[in-house]
């Protein structure tokens, strides 16, 4: 995801003239969720893992070499399973087997 003070409309052109697909979000501190309000720059991109877990935080623009390591960091986190929870962080119920679902499980 991205964070940008540009509008809306000024953020999806931004998004298709560079292939973005990833979501851009406008910059409202005030509006923002607490674990984000530390960031104090625009535009500043944040790498979230599939668990969730804010893996990166990148601030101004991405060029050069901070941009490589950015894309490295990023096909690395694409390659990554989830871990077994889902999307609340909780972790999942074991479904029960089928001498479970009977009764004759041993306890």
């Amino acid at each position: 995801m991205k964070l940008s003070t540009a509008s809306p409309q000024e953020q999806k052109e931004y998004a298709r003239t560079r292939s973005i697909t990833f979501p851009l979000f406008l910059w409202e501190p005030e509006r923002m969720p607490q674990l984000f309000r530390p960031i104090v720059m625009t535009p500043t991109s944040v790498l979230i893992d599939r668990n969730g877990k804010i893996r990166e935080i990148f601030l101004g623009i991405l060029y050069g070499e901070q941009k490589e390591a950015a894309e490295r960091l990023l096909r690395k986190l694409l390659e990554e399973k989830p871990n077994a929870t889902n999307q609340k962080g909780a972790p999942r119920q074991k479904e029960p087997s089928s001498k479970e679902s009977k009764g004759t499980a041993k306890r």
